[in-house]
């Protein structure tokens, strides 16, 4: 999103923690990702973290003026033309 020249450590450190803060430790399992079936808010959160971390150690090509609206503005979005059976 604000295209980065490279991936630096807090990059990563900012994917990690999004992650983490999304899964359920709570129960009895105490999962250590959030559930596959989140798979869209997860990926918005770790974009806006890493994206958040670029622009805050000067490595963002782009601005990043607000972030959740960027990010979701720029998700892919699955649609697909009807289907009809012939």
């Amino acid at each position: 999103m604000v295209r980065a020249r490279r991936v630096d450590d807090t990059m990563i450190a900012a994917a990690a923690d999004a992650v983490a803060a999304l899964a359920d430790t709570t129960g009895p399992a105490g999962a250590l990702l959030p559930p596959v079936t989140d798979l869209r808010t997860v990926s918005a959160a770790v974009a806006i973290a890493v994206a958040q971390a670029a622009d805050e150690h000067g490595l963002a090509e782009q601005p990043l003026t607000n972030p959740v609206k960027q990010i979701h503005q720029a998700m892919w979005r699955p649609e697909y033309p009807p289907f009809e059976l012939i």
